[in-house]
């Protein structure tokens, strides 16, 4: 006959505290919370006077937490970490219970009425966060039963002050990434702002000297003028130059700033529109353009101002960097439930090295047969943000001395 032998009240008070710690330790990542409870659990296990939790800090030891007649000037205190016999047992990263500390030459006394001390290295993933120990003045109250315990929540408390550092590292740095984030979006604000305040203040000056510059030529003697006519024409198109940069800016942030696109856009109708405008660019600068139409559904949702802008700048490009006897082709087709809009040309192409930086703003490629051609480097960043504005995606393939494509899709509206 097998007799039943229950737990003793004493060992079940010990599972319930080993219990309720493990439910506070994996609920909460606050590390002097986590050393709070786990601290007072030990003591609570052995039935001690004092304890205490070091964490290793380099090659020393922090008291980080003391419970009971543990001095309080020691905490927050460094010692070493080869010191006494929370040391040792660190050291050899074994639990270790003195049953008589006065025997024990290792023994430094902090508390005077010591007399058994139980000392548990934590150890997370094979190397050693601290150290636990629990003091009594009566070596009788500890047992091999307590000394278990005390082993089983000190591996739990190991692995809870692991992950309460990992969370605080996370916080931190989140904290950092955040307030990085913000000093750049700052940094940015003042960027766009300045730039705008500057492109804006420069439209009326530049007006005026171009104005002026007109009145000057008026004025001047026919003979006097034939001799300065390089000047006029070099400051003219510095003139005209900046205001087309100024422009753009302002074009660009005015894009950025436009909210809700609610508008039903026929993409045919601007694409036709566009072609019918740039003839007779094309047409003086030796090209041949063309349109190419599917006849298929072509209406979007946007802002027809922005739509024009894009294919208007895909075909101005298009046409300046193709030389006298190429071709331009527009062509607006359906793929799926999007409309397609693509500009190729016979022009020079683009290098296989400046391809991925295209869309940047005031990124221009440059090149031996472009190296004249002028330009902002705006335009393509422009043509890629209304259309992302739009909730489409750029298209783009070229072929250096060849052509380029350039393009978009753009969802078809609803029926």
């Amino acid at each position: 006959m097998v007799e039943n032998i229950s737990p003793s009240p004493e060992y079940v008070r010990r599972l319930e505290i080993l219990r309720q710690v493990d439910g506070e330790l994996s609920r909460y990542l606050n590390i002097s919370y986590v050393l709070a409870i786990g601290l007072d659990a030990a003591v609570r296990l052995g039935s001690a006077e004092a304890g205490a939790i070091h964490l290793v800090e380099g090659d020393q030891l922090r008291v980080v937490q003391v419970i009971g007649a543990f001095p309080l000037a020691l905490l927050n205190a460094l010692v070493p970490r080869d010191r006494g016999l929370i040391g040792r047992a660190l050291r050899r990263q074994r639990a270790e219970w003195v049953q008589d500390t006065l025997a024990d030459p290792d023994y430094s006394p902090n508390v005077a009425e010591t007399r058994s001390q139980m000392s548990i290295p934590l150890i997370s993933h094979d190397s050693p966060v601290g150290i636990l120990n629990i003091q009594t003045s009566k070596p009788e109250r500890f047992t091999p039963e307590i000394f278990e315990f005390v082993q089983l929540l000190g591996s739990r408390l190991a692995v809870a002050i692991h992950n309460a550092r990992l969370y605080e590292q996370t916080v931190s740095q989140v904290n950092e990434l955040k307030a990085l984030y913000a000093r750049v979006s700052e940094l940015e604000q003042m960027k766009s702002d300045m730039i705008r305040i500057a492109a804006h203040d420069l439209r009326n000056p530049l007006n005026n000297l171009l104005g002026a510059l007109e009145l000057l030529r008026y004025d001047l003697p026919a003979d006097m003028l034939e001799e300065k006519q390089t000047l006029f024409d070099i400051m003219q198109q510095s003139i005209k130059r900046m205001r087309t940069i100024t422009t753009d800016i302002l074009s660009l942030e005015r894009i950025e700033q436009q909210a809700g696109l609610k508008e039903w856009v026929n993409l045919r109708e601007i694409a036709q529109r566009v072609y019918g405008e740039y003839q007779e660019q094309a047409g003086l600068a030796g090209l041949a353009l063309h349109f190419h139409d599917s006849e298929g559904p072509a209406r979007v949702q946007g802002d027809t101002a922005q739509l024009y802008e894009a294919v208007a700048n895909l075909v101005n490009n298009a046409i300046k960097y193709t030389p006298a006897g190429g071709q331009v082709d527009i062509t607006l087709a359906q793929e799926g439930r999007m409309a397609v809009l693509e500009v190729r040309d016979t022009g020079y192409g683009v290098p296989q090295e400046a391809q991925a930086k295209l869309f940047q703003p005031f990124f221009r490629a440059r090149s031996q047969e472009t190296e004249t051609i002028e330009g902002t480097g705006l335009g393509l960043h422009m043509v890629k943000r209304i259309i992302s504005r739009h909730g489409g995606t750029m298209r783009f393939s070229s072929i250096y001395g060849q052509g380029s494509v350039f393009g978009f899709a753009l969802p078809l509206a609803g029926d």
